[in-house]
Formats: structure tokens, C-alpha cells, sequence
């Protein structure tokens, strides 16, 4: 059995009171900055972790965290998974009585998404838990708000702004897509190609355009004569039907990246054999796996990304930490032979390293 390192542990080690430990870890206090450093390299080679409970429970403040994320418009949609991660880590916590205020917008709506930012403006929160789907009108928030709040960022990345983020590294995934299309067109030379881009808000394109972008480096590399055709259609939420797609698709392409959720609209106006990469554990993503007219689907884990959000928002608030940290989470390959055990174990994660 581990021994759990305590503060007198630490105390001991650094030839320092407990008072001294206890200023350095709740940053209270007047300690010299040679001292600091001297018990913070012994926290850090006794890997010691502050019992948050304890200090959560002890404290009269009020836990704040706030949640902006786009609305679900099915339970099939993308942004539903991720509220069910969010939804375990708040159950974990609820202990501490967070007080969660928690705004929904329509993804393609950005006048909502604004209008939200706004609200939030004049909201005494601790933490924000959030996506950059309008990436101009967070980074200025997050640029005016607070330095005393905590933000984590799920799906994508925001350039140009340090948070904290969970989530899958873009262009890896998308070099991931790329070798598994080399693979299912066996290496021909000039194969053609297709990439739709099918979306109902065009800012979130550049996602998107991450993923081609490892896509097209892996084949431009290992297969230069594969011809790629792109294009961007927009749709709306509960659209099947989609005449230029229709269109497009009576073309002959050896294989098609679909580069987000959206696999089953191509299907559905596919008249000819294709090999089909798509993303994410949609249902009806998981019948097209299982009935193989998908041949791979790549997993970005929402459920995993909004719970390990919330509890790092979590962790950070109560430990008053100020570093910042990217986990990306593992780019997951899915077929039909290893998908039930993957679905079935979905909800089985925790924390990890330290979130």
C-alpha cells in the first residue's frame, strides 16, 4: 500500500514548519521566494496531492462554474455527448454544492453565442467550461475577463489564447484518416478522393480544415498521385436530402473522408461503392459501422472531453492553481469487429492524470 504524503511529510523533507508548507500550498502569506521554491520541489518529488474535498468542504465560497456549449438538437447530435460526461462529473462534486449557471445556443446562431458572452459578463463565476465555435468572439472575452477565472476548452483549440483544453490533437486525427485511406484504396496511384465538408455553421470550418490538412499531408507523402476534391455545403440540422451533394456523389471516388459527423448524409445520397471515413459515435454512425457502409469511424471521446473539463475547472478552482495544461486524448480507431466492445464501455473513465 502507498503511503499518502502529508504536509508534515513535507516539512520534514524541506527542513520547514507545517505553517510554512500551508502558506506555500494556499499561497497565503509571507514566504521567502528561495523558501517557496525549496517546498515546492518537495511537493513536486513527493508527487504530493492536496486534498481537494477537504479544503472544497471547508471553504464558505460558493463554487461557481458556468457552461456554454452549443444545444443538442437530437440526442443523436454530437454536442449531446459531451453534456453527459459533464453531467457524471457535476454528480461527483455535487457534494461540494456547486452552483452551475449553464447557456445553450444554436450552433449555425452566433448573435446567440454573443448574446450569451454578454450574459456572462455580468455573472459572478469561478470557471467557465466551454468550445470555441466562434473563435474571434471568445478570444476577446477571454482576453477582458478576469485573470481570477478559470477556463478549459473542449473539442478544439483556441490560437493565440493559453487555457487549459481536452481534447483529441486535430491534425493528428486527421493524418490517423489519412494512412487508414491509404490502406482501404490498397496504395493505387491517382485514386480519387472526396472531402465534404456538409455543415450547418460555416465558422466551424476550421476544425475542420485541421483534420484535411493531416489528411492531405499523410497521402501527399506516402500516395502524391491521389487526387482530392473538396467541397463545403451548408446544411440545416434535420436536412437528409441534399441535391449538390446527390449530384457530387454520382461521380465515381474511390474513397470519401467525411470530416465530421456527418457521415450518415453522405450515405444517404450515395449511389455508388465508396470506402467511408467518418467521425464520432452518433447512433446512426454506429448502424452504418455495424452494417459496414462506413468502413472507420474515429472517436473524439465528447462524453470523456466534458467530464474531465469539469473536473479540472473543479480541481483548479479549489487548489487556486494557476497552470495551464492541453491533455489530448487518444485518437480512437473504430470498426465494425471492435465497436460493442467500445460502446459498452463508454461511461468507464475517470480523471486521469491529474483533471
Amino acid at each position: 500500500k502507498i503511503k499518502k504524503v502529508s504536509i508534515k511529510d513535507i516539512a520534514k523533507k524541506a527542513n520547514v514548519s507545517i505553517g510554512t508548507v500551508d502558506r506555500v500550498i494556499h499561497n497565503r502569506g509571507e514566504v521567502s521566494e528561495l523558501t517557496r521554491q525549496k517546498v515546492q520541489d518537495v511537493i513536486k518529488k513527493l508527487n504530493y496531492q492536496p486534498n481537494l474535498i477537504a479544503r472544497s468542504l471547508a471553504s464558505k465560497k460558493k463554487l461557481t462554474i458556468a457552461i456554454l456549449l452549443p444545444q443538442a438538437s437530437t440526442p443523436d447530435d454530437y454536442w449531446f455527448f459531451p453534456q453527459l460526461g459533464i453531467n457524471k462529473a457535476l454528480r461527483e462534486i455535487d457534494d461540494h454544492r456547486p452552483v452551475i449557471i449553464s447557456f445553450k445556443f444554436d450552433l449555425g446562431d452566433k448573435e446567440e453565442f454573443i448574446k450569451h458572452l454578454k450574459r456572462l459578463k455580468g455573472e459572478d463565476f469561478d470557471g467557465l467550461l466551454t468550445a470555441p465555435i466562434y473563435p474571434e468572439e471568445l478570444s476577446s472575452f477571454i482576453k477582458n475577463m478576469s485573470h481570477d477565472r478559470e477556463i478549459v476548452l473542449i473539442d478544439s483549440l483556441l490560437q493565440g489564447v493559453e487555457t487549459d483544453f481536452v481534447g483529441q490533437d486535430v491534425k493528428k486525427s486527421g493524418e490517423v484518416a489519412g494512412k487508414l485511406m491509404n490502406l482501404l484504396i490498397k496504395g493505387k496511384r491517382n485514386s480519387q478522393i472526396l472531402i465534404p465538408k456538409l455543415v450547418s455553421n460555416i465558422q466551424s470550418i476550421p476544425i475542420i480544415e485541421q483534420r484535411i490538412k493531416g489528411f492531405e499531408h499523410y497521402l501527399n507523402l506516402y500516395n502524391p498521385a491521389t487526387i482530392l476534391t473538396q467541397t463545403t455545403i451548408t446544411i440545416k440540422s434535420e436536412q437528409h436530402a441534399i441535391p449538390e451533394l446527390k449530384k457530387l456523389l454520382k461521380n465515381q471516388f474511390d474513397g470519401i473522408f467525411v470530416p465530421n459527423s456527418r457521415s450518415g448524409l453522405v450515405v444517404s445520397n450515395l449511389s455508388k461503392n465508396a470506402s467511408i471515413i467518418g467521425y464520432d459515435l452518433t447512433s446512426e454512425n454506429i448502424n452504418l459501422l455495424k452494417s459496414e457502409k462506413l468502413d472507420f469511424i474515429i472517436s473524439q471521446q465528447p462524453e470523456r472531453q466534458g467530464y474531465m473539463a469539469i473536473k479540472r475547472l473543479f480541481n483548479k478552482i479549489i487548489s487556486n492553481e494557476r497552470s495551464t495544461n492541453k491533455y489530448f486524448l487518444p485518437i480512437d480507431i473504430l470498426t465494425k469487429e471492435n465497436l460493442d466492445n467500445y460502446v459498452n464501455n463508454q461511461g468507464d473513465f475517470d480523471s486521469d492524470i491529474g483533471y
